[in-house]
């Protein structure tokens, strides 16, 4: 699983793969568009599932070109596009534009309902049991 995004929507992306990867308890990855190129684009196959973060700046284009071309590669990429332009296309989820935020919370909550959708309509519990052992082996949560 990887999730692309840039400008304001790079930390966006962290926090998407982040949930994506807790909830459906597989590998999960980040990365800006700018650096997609530089080496992360070799890791994509048939396999391989992509959300893109489109959002109106100057890499919204270069993000557009990636769409098109993963979507040769594998049949599981989508996009949340945030951009005055609404994208026709059924792998688009299109949101309201809203410019001085880059439409962060907006992205944000559209990866929040993937993050619980996606295993439901797997059949998956997204708060399964997935090595719940570590944070009590590493003492790291408050017992009660």
């Amino acid at each position: 699983m990887f999730v692309l995004g840039c400008g304001m929507n790079y930390g966006t992306a962290l926090e998407g793969q982040l949930k994506l990867m807790e909830t459906m308890c597989m590998p999960a990855a980040f990365n800006d568009i700018e650096e997609f190129p530089h080496g992360m684009h070799r890791a994509i196959n048939q396999n391989s599932s992509v959300i893109l973060l489109n959002c109106e700046n100057s890499n919204a284009p270069f993000i557009e070109k990636t769409f098109r071309y993963l979507r040769t590669k594998t049949d599981k990429v989508m996009m949340i596009n945030a951009q005055r332009k609404k994208i026709k296309d059924p792998m688009v989820i299109n949101i309201q534009h809203h410019p001085y935020t880059q439409s962060v919370l907006g992205i944000t909550m559209v990866i929040q309902i993937l993050s619980v959708f996606i295993p439901e309509i797997n059949g998956l519990d997204p708060n399964r049991n997935a090595n719940n052992d570590y944070t009590k082996y590493m003492s790291t949560r408050v017992s009660v």
